[in-house]
């Protein structure tokens, strides 16, 4: 994650980040970055990341790269974030349907 956001110019470190368990929850203010610049690059970095990881990692130690996106208002509350993009984000990526027709 953090050569991908070093490829768009951003250090890791300066974003907001949470540990969901099994990945990651990056937020990008607008003023940091453009969303079209996060679709386009950060996305890039991270499918070839995730490709060069493939080519030396055994099956049973690959990772496989679920990404959800989502643009609005979010804001800090207690030790978190709150707001209906971070809603439909978690929706969206435990969506089985999805994982279905991803799968297929």
């Amino acid at each position: 994650m953090s050569d991908a956001v070093r490829y768009v110019g951003l250090d890791l470190d300066a974003l907001h980040t949470s540990d969901t368990g099994d990945g990651i929850r990056l937020l990008v203010p607008f003023s940091v970055l453009e969303p079209i610049r996060v679709l386009d690059m950060l996305v890039l970095g991270l499918s070839t990341a995730v490709r060069e990881h493939r080519r030396y990692a055994a099956a049973s130690g690959r990772i496989r790269m679920r990404l959800a996106f989502d643009l609005g208002l979010i804001e800090p509350l207690l030790r978190g974030w709150a707001g209906d993009p971070l809603v439909r984000v978690a929706r969206l990526i435990e969506a089985k349907s999805l994982r279905v027709a991803l799968v297929s």
